[in-house]
């Protein structure tokens, strides 16, 4: 029984892993489309998205069957809760990448402009995010479920500064005002992938430790 229980959270586990994968590689092309909006940069993001939501629902039903046939409990229930809840985070991530890489499609004119750059900047920062969330996961790592949330301050502080300038440039000039638009849209995304981020390192820290931070 035991035996059992440990080979479907290595499977769940594994495929967790693989999901991070996918959505970080969304993230890169979504951040990559702000120097190269080229069609197939942003057909690799759809495409990472799809292989997301694939695995969304391969995990969702491990992780039911689990609770259903396992009765899992203490230390191996927490890990299959966070787990249902982190995908769903992981799901929004990459929906978020793909759609700042199909935004960089229609309006080429973001990319390579001086408003690109801090737009990089938090795509480069939620890629790290993601990739040391899922590594505090697989290493049980708490410091660095912590350097995820402090990560996350990067990002709000680019959105902020980068609204603002947004704001004053609407203000100087109007034909800027679609856009701006389209690059606040943008910065929006970034901003709620490290949100989400952030909750994944919660729930990692919640599959540790038993207690739920916010």
């Amino acid at each position: 029984m035991r035996e059992r229980l440990d080979n479907e959270i290595m499977a769940l586990n594994s495929e967790l892993v693989r999901m991070v994968s996918y959505a970080e590689d969304a993230v890169n092309m979504a951040t990559k489309a702000l120097n190269e909006h080229t069609p197939d940069v942003v057909e690799r993001a759809v495409e990472a998205n799809a292989e997301v939501e694939r695995l969304n629902q391969t995990i969702e039903r491990r992780c039911l069957n689990i609770l259903l046939k396992e009765q899992p409990v203490a230390g191996d229930l927490r890990l299959v809760s966070s787990t249902l809840k982190m995908i769903t985070d992981v799901n929004r991530i990459s929906d978020q990448a793909a759609n700042i890489a199909e935004i960089t499609l229609r309006h080429p004119d973001i990319c390579g402009s001086t408003d690109s750059i801090p737009l990089r900047q938090m795509g480069e920062a939620g890629e790290r995010m993601l990739s040391d969330v899922i590594n505090a996961f697989v290493g049980k790592d708490l410091d660095l479920a912590k350097t995820v949330v402090d990560t996350d301050e990067v990002i709000d502080r680019l959105y902020r500064d980068l609204q603002q300038s947004l704001v004053a440039k609407i203000k100087n000039d109007a034909d800027d005002v679609e856009l701006a638009i389209q690059v606040i849209l943008i910065a929006k995304y970034f901003e709620r992938i490290g949100d989400h981020t952030v909750n994944m390192a919660h729930w990692v820290y919640y599959t540790m430790t038993g207690e739920l931070k916010r």
